[in-house]
């Protein structure tokens, strides 16, 4: 997953607008024990979740930003030319012998 910086570069590229900072945190659960961090993201990295907080908190464009936010972490959007290889699904390796 993207880290800050790379959140925020995304928000200004893709979005036309300098992120919030905020937002991100906020959704990362910076701050919390790694080992909380995981459940957390259960909450925060959902559809309900970006409309009922992040949206009644920071408005329209902060809704957006937490969408690109959420697109990030799941690989959809990203800021490197090259992204990082995927893993190839089992049936597609061959198998020598």
């Amino acid at each position: 997953m993207p880290n800050l910086k790379e959140h925020l570069k995304i928000s200004r590229k893709f979005l036309g607008f300098d992120g919030n900072p905020v937002i991100h945190r906020l959704l990362d659960g910076a701050g919390l024990p790694s080992k909380l961090r995981p459940q957390y993201h259960k909450i925060t990295h959902t559809p309900q979740f970006v409309r009922q907080t992040i949206k009644s908190s920071f408005g329209e464009e902060g809704e957006l930003e937490a969408w690109g936010h959420l697109l990030a972490d799941w690989g959809f959007i990203t800021i490197y030319k090259n992204p990082r290889k995927k893993t190839i699904p089992a049936r597609k390796i061959r198998r020598k012998g």
